[in-house]
């Protein structure tokens, strides 16, 4: 299985990226639980929805996710909101640095 399709490790992986403010943390996470094969068809509404967040805050933090490179933002025709692939050596990483971590904290 997959880094992404293994979404239980991903989404401990994300709650355990510091680097990441809780609000990061809980949009990645959104996009990786409505995600399939890694990509999430949601639109920002929805997520703005579960996160309890503005839909301005959610933009500005989806636009960050793509920024850092965590997310691809693609815009399907036909649909009224933008699909988002995950980006699979961004996941590899997250997924290594938190065994990486853990293995650390066990010894």
């Amino acid at each position: 299985m997959t880094d992404i399709n293994n979404k239980e490790l991903l989404l401990e992986a994300i709650d355990n990226y510091d680097l990441y403010s809780m609000n990061k943390r809980n949009v990645l996470k959104i996009i990786v639980s409505a995600s399939i094969e890694g990509i999430a068809r949601i639109s920002g509404k929805r997520i703005s929805e579960l996160s309890n967040k503005s839909l301005g805050n959610v933009f500005l933090t989806l636009r960050n996710l793509e920024k850092d490179g965590f997310i691809k933002r693609v815009k399907n025709p036909g649909e009224q909101y933008f699909s988002y692939t995950l980006n699979s050596d961004k996941i590899k990483f997250l997924t290594k640095l938190y065994y990486h971590n853990t293995k650390q904290l066990k010894k």
